[in-house]
């Protein structure tokens, strides 16, 4: 749980991030960033679909691939560890020099293999 001082330091980082992406919608980091925050605040929704955004501007961009990674961290909580496996595979298979995502592909596989 997040305390009352640490949720407000995460207030104004958003607001002016939403205030940039008001003025322009294309900043992918923007959003990369904008979900993170979200995130730590248990905005989740709000999260996922500012990874969304980040994923159709630049899927294979260091952003791209990081906010796929965040989405399928989303699918682990969600759906369970087989999901969140493909979900990573998914990612390896389009760019499988991408270290993020085989460590997690890594995480996912030894999860299976102990339950």
């Amino acid at each position: 749980m997040l305390s009352y001082r640490t949720r407000a330091s995460y207030r104004r980082p958003i607001f002016h991030i939403r205030k940039a992406l008001a003025l322009n919608g294309q900043m992918a980091s923007a959003h990369f960033n904008l979900g993170v925050a979200l995130a730590e605040l248990g905005s989740i929704s709000e999260a996922k679909r500012a990874y969304g955004h980040v994923v159709e501007m630049e899927p294979l961009s260091s952003s791209g691939l990081g906010a796929q990674c965040n989405l399928c961290a989303f699918v682990h909580v969600d759906k369970g560890v087989h999901a969140a496996t493909e979900c990573f595979r998914r990612i390896v298979r389009i760019a499988p020099t991408y270290e993020r995502s085989l460590v997690n592909l890594a995480a996912m596989l030894q999860n299976l293999v102990e339950a």
